[in-house]
């Protein structure tokens, strides 16, 4: 999933609302007990306050617009932030192709094409099991989204009609390819056996909720309609609590620096974990992972908060520390990311999300930090990945598993059916979503900017009030 497609959403809301709090505008289940949940608290008092060590360094924030982000598309862009001025080093004007989150990306659906390829080779377990960590490429992609739309809320203030140019553009670039997605899965679905069946998932209420985006809160729509549709759903419901988070993150972080964002995102794990660890038991539920209370906003929204931190310190640095210190964050957090998965407890998978998401935030200042500017294969990728990931079910899963089988019959060993699936998954996956970007993606971003043009040129003509 591309998730720069979603990158802003309701920042426009942010800026009619006056950038609020900114200083100057033009600048499986287990048994659980009380010992674990008191567990899960403690450690996310350790999650916090390992945040904090390297991180956390005040910083002056004169809210000065960074460089535009050349990749976002058509705005309406404010004259300051057209000219490419940053704050005073001039740390993002260096990023304004913003390639390193290109790269990002690219890892991210790499991860995600790899947890879910070799889900289809249980014969080969545990070789398979390091691949597990692929799932951890959608927290990757939280952190990046966040990141830019960050940035994008900075560089929308001055956009007229900010409110509903931003409903057409968000209806004209997510809906169309997703609406796609649920009508093949809903094709595949009654023709191979490999998936559920058609009337327990394709129901009305369950369309329904996908095609308003609001199937992270329905139990049965969450992640069957479009396969692995449950992340697009945590974006959404973390855009409703975006134009509230923003202003409020920023000035945290203007008066109190990283530990404030930091603690914030440690108080959503912590509420997590008392919804998850003391309130849904009673009812007879339980998290485990990737079901439906682990993908739950109020489980992700943590890793969200991070990538929005991440933003605002890089603004004016070049790394969290620096890159020695950067790189071996990372590594330690995803090592410890890596135990949480092999845990697989509930209050494991509560410290998953955001513990991964912090070592990413370690990650993407590390990947920034290389100034790289040259588009490659990874970038090429990242640049494809919302659609690879409506798509790469079809041939992670569906294709794989039937090559898997007349393979087996013809004696080739399921090692090397695995390393020939994987390179033709995503090798086939970047074909079609390079063919659905020109088909789908970039036709329908084209209505949204005539439809957004005409009506402000209606209302030039009319004379008429610029509205939110």
């Amino acid at each position: 999933m591309d998730h720069d497609l979603l990158e802003d959403m309701f920042v426009e809301v942010v800026a009619w609302l006056g950038a609020i709090g900114e200083e100057g505008k033009g600048d499986g289940p287990a048994e659980r007990g009380p010992d674990c949940y008191l567990a899960t608290c403690r450690t996310s008092h350790l999650w916090c306050a390992f945040a904090s060590i390297g991180l956390v360094r005040n910083m002056q924030h004169d809210g000065s617009l960074t460089s535009a982000d050349s990749k976002i598309e058509d705005a309406v862009v404010s004259p300051r932030a057209k000219s490419g001025l940053a704050a005073d080093d001039g740390r993002l004007a260096d990023d304004r192709k913003l390639v390193f989150i290109d790269t990002l990306r690219g890892l991210a659906i790499l991860m995600v094409i790899l947890v879910h390829h070799s889900q289809v080779f249980s014969v080969l377990r545990p070789f398979t099991y390091p691949a597990a960590y692929g799932q951890l490429g959608v927290q990757l992609f939280f952190v990046a989204s966040a990141f830019t739309m960050c940035m994008s809320a900075s560089h929308r203030r001055e956009e007229p009609h900010p409110v509903s140019s931003f409903y057409i553009r968000r209806v004209f670039r997510i809906a169309p390819l997703y609406y796609v997605g649920i009508l093949l899965y809903f094709l595949i679905d009654s023709m191979w056996p490999f998936f559920p069946t058609v009337k327990s998932v394709y129901t009305f209420g369950n369309v329904l909720a996908n095609l308003l985006f609001v199937h992270g809160f329905v139990p049965d729509a969450y992640n069957r309609v479009v396969l692995g549709g449950w992340s697009i759903a945590a974006e959404m419901s973390f855009y409703l609590l975006f134009p509230l988070m923003y202003p409020i993150c920023k000035q945290l972080h203007d008066k109190y620096g990283l530990i404030a964002i930091a603690t914030l995102a440690a108080l959503f794990v912590a509420v997590s974990a008392v919804f998850n660890l003391a309130v849904i038991p009673k009812f007879g539920e339980s998290i485990a992972n990737t079901n439906f209370w682990y993908c739950m906003i109020l489980n992700q929204v943590a890793v969200f908060i991070v990538g929005m931190g991440t933003y605002f310190h890089l603004q004016r640095r070049r790394f969290f520390v620096r890159f020695g210190v950067d790189a071996a964050a990372f590594v330690a957090l995803s090592v410890l990311s890596g135990a949480f998965l092999l845990a697989n407890a509930p209050w494991a998978m509560v410290l998953l999300p955001a513990t991964a998401g912090l070592s990413f935030a370690f990650l993407l200042s590390v990947v920034r930090g290389f100034g790289q500017s040259r588009i490659g294969l990874v970038e090429r990728i990242g640049q494809h990945s919302y659609s690879m990931y409506i798509f790469h079910f079809v041939f992670a899963w569906t294709i794989s598993r039937a090559i898997l089988k007349v393979a087996t019959s013809y004696g080739i060993p399921p090692a090397f059916t695995y390393f020939a699936t994987l390179g033709f998954t995503i090798g086939a996956t970047y074909l079609v979503a390079k063919s659905s970007k020109v088909i789908v993606e970039d036709r329908f971003i084209e209505y949204g900017r005539r439809l957004i043009k005409a009506r402000d040129a209606k209302w030039r003509n009319t004379g008429a009030s610029s509205p939110a």
